[in-house]
């Protein structure tokens, strides 16, 4: 059986393909490591457009609670958003090696 040198997985919860590579991307034949690349490169755009919609919800969802409209559903989805945004940065950083927005010192 020869091994295969990446795979994709879907995340279900964040609705994405990411690419997870099973040997270090230069030791991958040429066709796979420009596949995997490839992959690398949807998953980083899919990342891209997650986090815009997420970030727009958030501020739509903050909005709303900054206008005094508490509830306990708003505040559980807002944590929620929170926790999503936090784990396609995190995804983001792991594929690119690089923050998609520079820290601020």
């Amino acid at each position: 059986m020869e091994h295969v040198p990446f795979t994709l997985v879907h995340d279900e919860e964040l609705d994405l393909e990411l690419p997870v590579a099973h040997i270090p991307p230069e030791r991958m034949p040429p066709a796979a490591r420009d596949a995997y690349f490839a992959a690398v490169e949807r998953a980083s755009a899919a990342i891209r457009d997650g986090l815009r919609q997420r970030e727009a919800r958030f501020s739509d969802l903050y909005a709303k609670i900054s206008g005094g409209e508490v509830d306990l559903e708003l505040w559980e989805a807002l944590g929620n958003l929170t926790r999503e945004i936090e784990r396609l940065n995190v995804l983001y950083y792991q594929l690119q090696g690089e923050h998609l927005t520079p820290p601020r010192c």
